[in-house]
């Protein structure tokens, strides 16, 4: 639980705009919108945009990607996962273009 705010820590030691830019995301990428994710509980709007957006993308990339710890799931059956989570553990707007991006086929996980 203390990994987002130990990576965004170290990244801060770069000295680059881009990578500045960056770190919200990095920072807050496991908070949810209902306020019961970490590191430091944050909820709706008041998470950044880019830690909303890059929440959404790690779930994504870690439910269709095979790990030691469970088997790859379709895309269907993940953009499905972020459409019951909108509104609780993701960002409704973003869920809703998740689903309008999969629906239209220009989701790709690859």
């Amino acid at each position: 639980r203390t990994y987002p705010a130990h990576g965004a820590r170290g990244l801060a030691n770069i000295k680059s705009p881009l990578v500045s830019a960056v770190l919200p995301g990095v920072q807050y990428h496991h908070e949810k919108w209902d306020g019961s994710g970490y590191p430091d509980g944050l909820s709706g709007d008041g998470i950044p945009l880019l830690g909303r957006l890059l929440g959404v993308a790690d779930f994504l990339d870690a439910l269709t990607s095979a790990r030691a710890y469970h088997p790859a799931m379709s895309l269907d059956e993940v953009v499905k996962l972020v459409a019951e989570g909108a509104g609780v553990h993701f960002d409704p707007e973003i869920a809703d273009a998740v689903a309008r991006l999969h629906a239209r086929g220009e989701l790709n996980v690859e």
